[in-house]
Order: structure tokens, then C-alpha cells, then sequence
């Protein structure tokens, strides 16, 4: 979970924020998103590779994907992107 490496969770979710954030400072309003990004930002920093695999890779990444969806969905939602 290196947040200096580009590919990395923690690296896209830091850039995710901080444009969620010049939203949301732009609309002068925050949203559901924002508070799952952070959320999701909160639980990749917390974590660690070793953390991740003695809790089970399979339900991380799968709890991963499921708040990945649930982010692009309320971004699509609060930006009315749909």
C-alpha cells in the first residue's frame, strides 16, 4: 500500500480525494462520495500487507470492489453524472 507508487490503491485514492475535494469546495457542498472516499482512503492507510493477508486477501479485495462500486455510484449520483 505504497501511496507514492502510481498503480497503488492508496496512490488513486489520495488523487480521487483531492479532486473530490476541489468539487466539493467548488460546489461549495459535500456529499455521500466524499465521505466514502475518505472512508476507503482511511482503511487502505490503515492497512498493511500483512494485515491484509492474515484477515483474508479474497475479503479485501472483495469488500475493496464493493465500495469502489458504491463510490462511482454516489459520484455518478451527487455529480449527476447518470
Amino acid at each position: 500500500l505504497n501511496v507514492r507508487m502510481p498503480r497503488s490503491l492508496m496512490f488513486c485514492y489520495r488523487f480521487l480525494s483531492e479532486h473530490l475535494k476541489f468539487l466539493g469546495d467548488d460546489y461549495g457542498e459535500r456529499h455521500a462520495c466524499h465521505a466514502t472516499a475518505e472512508k476507503t482512503q482511511t482503511m487502505l492507510r490503515a492497512g498493511s500487507i500483512k494485515g491484509i493477508f492474515d484477515a483474508g486477501l479474497h475479503e479485501f479485495l472483495a469488500n475493496f470492489i464493493r465500495d469502489n462500486t458504491k463510490l462511482g455510484e454516489e459520484i455518478a449520483q451527487d455529480y449527476r453524472f447518470n
